[in-house]
């Protein structure tokens, strides 16, 4: 496999600067706020009538739909997950699964990095599944409640950031004063003390992510809905490709291409300077036979994979100048994949991220040698002398003499 070996010089060996491609899977639950609300009302109105203390009653009405939720999306999306990994052992890699990145409130995120375009097919596959299994799960017992989910990608360290942060307060690595406050520094050299451990070896220790595309994502969740998986169109893109390139003479059944709809260019606030974005996403009740025909009535058009693609292509075209919006890059494609394409500024970026990262390394060395040079050296007592066998003699007569009465040494 040939791949693009543009890169700057010196990146090898700062594994942490490497470019990489995350995808970010987002579900929340719809209505949660209205059922707590709701449910605590009538938890009240029962106790009141029951003349029962409040204070007595085990749980909230609405903790255990909430409570099953995290466990249950966490408990799918692994089954999903090794589902698709067995599916697909003769065409790639399926690396790592998703990690939990944050939760908050009634909504949790999950990360993984990516590597090819497939694992960007699967990733989505066992993320449609997973939320699609715990929604029938959910709707059974709590008819109110349902599920909306999202996806989108970010590439880093340019363009976006990872930040590097602590749970708790913490005293400043003595290295930190080599960076004289910059904050930029500091954190490329947090990164490099993240990447010598695994991420779970200190769990006060966690990754932040920051960046355009990272808001990008989150203003294109907000057009979620239980039927809409929304997604920004970098994902579209490579999803579709993926699905397209998978071989026709073998069904592939866990990992079918999906059906993706397009509502047209909405605007998203503080997005490309509220310029119009292109709305894609892909339909999470496909095989809702009802929907299907609605759909015909309404006009609605399932899109093919490989009718997204050409616009997906133009729209990038459209938008590579201001780097706003473009083809998103794996280091370790083929260069003839869409996807190995490093653009020059990105490069350029690198190299200005590898020069600071070399210029800490030398601010290391300095301090050691430094700190080596005036280290106080301390003073080391006399060796001393094993006796000679005479001195042993003379020792040992002396003390046989003192054994004896009425003898008196001289």
């Amino acid at each position: 496999m040939v791949t693009d070996h543009s890169l700057p010089d010196g990146l090898q060996d700062h594994g942490y600067l490497k470019p990489t491609l995350r995808i970010f899977l987002s579900v929340d639950i719809v209505n949660s706020t209205s059922f707590k609300q709701a449910a605590r009302g009538h938890l009240e109105k029962k106790l009141r009538q029951a003349d029962v203390p409040i204070e007595n009653d085990r749980e909230e009405i609405w903790f255990s739909p909430i409570a099953r939720f995290y466990r249950g999306i966490e408990r799918k999306l692994g089954e999903e997950w090794r589902k698709r990994c067995d599916s697909i052992t003769d065409l790639g890699d399926p690396g790592s699964p998703p990690t939990l990145w944050k939760a908050s409130g009634d909504e949790v995120i999950y990360e993984k990095k990516l590597v090819s375009p497939l694992q960007a097919l699967l990733t989505t596959r066992a993320w449609m599944a997973a939320v699609n299994e715990h929604r029938l799960e959910l709707k059974e017992e709590f008819p109110i409640l349902d599920l909306k989910a999202s996806a989108w990608l970010a590439g880093f360290p340019v363009n976006n950031a990872e930040v590097v942060l602590r749970r708790t307060p913490d005293e400043l690595n003595p290295l930190e004063d080599l960076t004289e406050g910059d904050s930029f520094l500091v954190n490329i050299l947090r990164l490099k003390e993240l990447h010598k451990q695994s991420r779970s070896d200190d769990g006060d220790i966690f990754l932040d992510f920051i960046g355009p595309s990272m808001d990008t994502g989150f203003r294109v969740s907000s057009l979620a809905t239980p039927r809409k998986l929304a997604i920004t169109i970098d994902l579209a893109y490579m999803v579709a490709h993926a699905a397209d390139a998978m071989p026709k003479h073998i069904s592939f059944p866990l990992l079918r291409p999906p059906l993706f709809q397009y509502d047209g260019r909405i605007p998203l606030k503080g997005v490309s300077d509220g310029a119009p974005y292109p709305f894609f996403w892909i339909d999470m009740k496909e095989d809702d036979a009802i929907l299907v025909e609605e759909d015909k009535l309404t006009g609605r058009k399932r899109l093919l994979c490989a009718e997204v693609l050409p616009f997906c292509t133009g729209f990038f075209s459209e938008h590579h100048e201001r780097g706003a919006f473009m083809t998103p890059y794996l280091v370790d494609e083929p260069t003839t994949s869409p996807f190995s394409h490093v653009p020059e500024v990105h490069k350029k970026r690198l190299a200005g991220l590898v020069y600071w990262a070399q210029e800490l390394n030398k601010r290391e060395e300095e301090k050691a040698s430094q700190l080596a040079i005036n280290e106080p050296t301390v003073p080391q007592e006399p060796a001393s002398v094993p006796p000679t066998f005479p001195e042993l003699w003379t020792e040992l007569a002396k003390f046989f003499i003192s054994r004896q009465p009425g003898i008196v040494q001289k």
